[in-house]
């Protein structure tokens, strides 16, 4: 076990045993932010804290005893969809080889520890009150905000990468994605191996906050370090991501004074930025000429030509790498892979609708919207932990009703 498991084990311990099955809830969110760290790191076998936290969660779920008045929640037929993909998975596999070998399992068993964490969440979630959860995503932000700091601190001043943070929020070496070690730039990723991991949830979490109508000195504190972090990460993703929330926003608002003089204002200043610093011709126009881009193009055309023949069932989940989702799914679950990942996605939309007096759900609806494109343009992962911590605060906010104050997005 690494020194940060070892830490954080005794936190999910302390968790665990505490009482109120609120702790534990807090510690799973807490938990998903750790991408670069494992708590298990063995020669044949690593684990990260996602896996482990989210399973001691479910455990303490049935440690617990829960009412069932959470069974006709609307997102249940979210978790219905999500079963059937895992199951199509796995008849995918024995489709392609005629048998489910042990990386299959592990890759299955790793998306259905997600999934049904999402389902222990979804009811569990009539215990958590709308203080809670503002505690919960306001604890998120800063923690986030924080090691951002600290990470961007380590490039400033050159501390050496092989110190304390090393072991306490690094520890993965091995991976080649983890950009702390083999990238040296000044570029926002906080505790995520590199800035487009991140970008997603920067914006959705910008968006919680600004689309309240009421807003504390808090959260106006949050909205301008978010904004800055999503300008730090220099990710095309994130710059995509934030517009669109932006322009909903303006829809949302444009009636509003506040909205036709602030605005403009924060566009010009970020497009003035972005053009004088370089910014803008690094991460979008010239995106697709730089060494990362090529690498991407040849992925995306890998994929495509994986498709074209198998055009149905693809080749097998994890069998390879695009840069976007879509070609992903495409060149490794086909047609009907893809089709069914359209479906949970409708899905989502149809909920952004509902429940019109719960500002925390539609939100994080919109937010799984968010993070959908931005797998789309750069995060192909099902199993991104980043995607995952989105999906399990939409559980939990299922059962909020809105503050006071609050509108419909």
């Amino acid at each position: 076990m690494t020194l940060f498991g070892l830490i954080w084990f005794v936190v999910i311990f302390i968790a665990f045993m505490i009482k109120d099955i609120r702790a534990m809830i807090f510690v799973t969110i807490i938990g998903m932010i750790w991408q670069c760290n494992n708590m298990v790191d063995l020669e044949s076998f690593k684990c990260g804290p996602q896996l482990i936290t989210s399973i001691f969660f479910v455990v303490k779920t049935y440690c617990y005893k829960i009412e069932n008045k959470n069974k006709k929640n609307p997102i249940f037929s979210n978790y219905k969809l999500w079963i059937l993909f895992i199951l199509y998975i796995l008849i995918n596999f024995l489709m392609n080889f005629g048998s489910i070998s042990f990386n299959n399992i592990v890759n299955c068993m790793i998306l259905f520890i997600y999934v049904f964490t999402f389902y222990r969440l979804i009811y569990v979630s009539s215990y958590m009150e709308k203080k809670d959860f503002e505690k919960l995503v306001n604890m998120l932000t800063t923690i986030i905000l924080i090691f951002g700091v600290i990470q961007l601190l380590v490039v400033v001043l050159n501390i050496p990468r092989n110190s304390l943070i090393k072991y306490l929020v690094y520890n993965d070496i091995y991976s080649i994605e983890n950009i702390f070690y083999y990238k040296s730039y000044f570029r926002f990723y906080s505790t995520f191996m590199e800035p487009s991991y991140v970008a997603g949830l920067l914006v959705c979490l910008l968006g919680y906050y600004i689309f309240k109508d009421s807003k504390s000195k808090s959260d106006l504190k949050y909205i301008i370090l978010l904004n800055i972090a999503i300008i730090l990460t220099f990710s095309s993703t994130a710059y995509i991501l934030y517009a669109i929330v932006m322009l909903i926003y303006a829809i949302k608002n444009y009636k509003k004074k506040r909205t036709a003089l602030i605005l403009p204002i924060v566009v010009i200043l970020i497009v003035g930025i972005g053009f004088k610093s370089g910014i803008f011709d690094k991460v979008l126009f010239n995106k697709l000429s730089t060494k990362s881009g090529q690498v991407r193009t040849i992925w995306n055309n890998h994929a495509i030509s994986v498709f074209e023949k198998n055009r149905y069932f693809g080749i097998g989940y994890k069998t390879l790498r695009a840069s976007s989702i879509i070609y992903d799914i495409l060149g490794e679950l086909g047609i009907v892979g893809l089709s069914i990942y359209f479906i949970i996605l409708i899905n989502n939309l149809k909920n952004l609708f509902s429940k019109k007096n719960n500002y925390f759900f539609r939100i994080f609806s919109l937010g799984i919207v968010i993070m959908f494109i931005g797998q789309m343009i750069a995060c192909p992962d099902i199993d991104l932990c980043s995607f995952w911590l989105v999906m399990y605060l939409y559980a939990l906010s299922s059962n909020l009703n809105s503050i006071k104050g609050e509108k419909n997005i």
